[in-house]
């Protein structure tokens, strides 16, 4: 089973994620934020809960931020306007799998039909695990990416999980990734990877398996452990 280790430091503040900023931009494009202050502002209701509520919080903030920049593509408050899309990372050559290599790109489908690859977050650390969903393992490496992508994601990590086969040993689809995402509270990008694309990256049949990726993206450890200090030094 995979161990991730967790030590999140205690500075005695809470982390509002994307939350002050979702309430500004909902303020500036005339959306009511009465609810949102009393759920999401400093003094919300959401940072009396457990850490998973504030997680889900979080999750749900950057969510809206997502969708009102979407319509708001020109407002400055939503991070829109001139804001490009995207790194710039120029020309990847791909030269294998294996740990020193960069690997090719591979485009799969989110858990909100969103096609995402992995080059899309090139300047980035990327921690990739691909699994099962019948893998006695499965609900805590996803829950603990959670907490990684929510500790590290502001320093530059992004999580990625790929979802191969369903609870019957089926190929996973978009239902079945979107369906997980919901019930486990996981805000980072959910795989289906029907075609098994994260078979290149396992490491001694281990699943779940986990790739850490630097900026380039070049693949710094395959294994089925990685700790905070490997992600720490992976981070641009």
């Amino acid at each position: 089973m995979i161990l991730l280790s967790m030590a999140l430091a205690c500075s005695g503040e809470t982390d509002l994620g994307e939350c002050p900023t979702y309430i500004a931009c909902a303020e500036a494009t005339g959306t009511p934020t009465a609810t949102l202050e009393a759920t999401y502002g400093e003094e919300g209701l959401c940072w009396e809960e457990s850490d998973e509520e504030q997680t889900l919080c979080r999750a749900a903030c950057s969510d809206g931020m997502f969708g009102l920049a979407q319509l708001y593509p020109d407002e400055p408050a939503c991070q829109g306007g001139s804001q490009e899309v995207g790194p710039d990372c120029g020309e990847i050559i791909a030269t294998g799998d294996d740990v020193g290599s960069v690997p090719e790109d591979f485009t799969l489908v989110d858990q909100d039909g969103n096609d995402v690859s992995l080059y899309d977050y090139c300047d980035q650390a990327v921690l990739l695990w691909w699994a099962p969903l019948w893998e006695g393992g499965f609900s805590s490496t996803a829950a603990d990416s959670e907490v990684l992508q929510t500790t590290y994601g502001d320093q530059g990590l992004q999580v990625l999980g790929l979802v191969f086969e369903d609870g019957n040993g089926d190929p996973a689809t978009q239902g079945d990734v979107a369906s997980v995402a919901d019930s486990l509270g996981v805000s980072y990008p959910l795989l289906a990877d029907p075609d098994m694309e994260g078979v290149r990256f396992e490491e001694d049949n281990f699943v779940p398996s986990l790739t850490l990726f630097g900026p380039g993206p070049e693949v710094l450890i395959r294994d089925d452990r990685i700790d905070n200090d490997d992600i720490e030094e992976a981070l641009p």
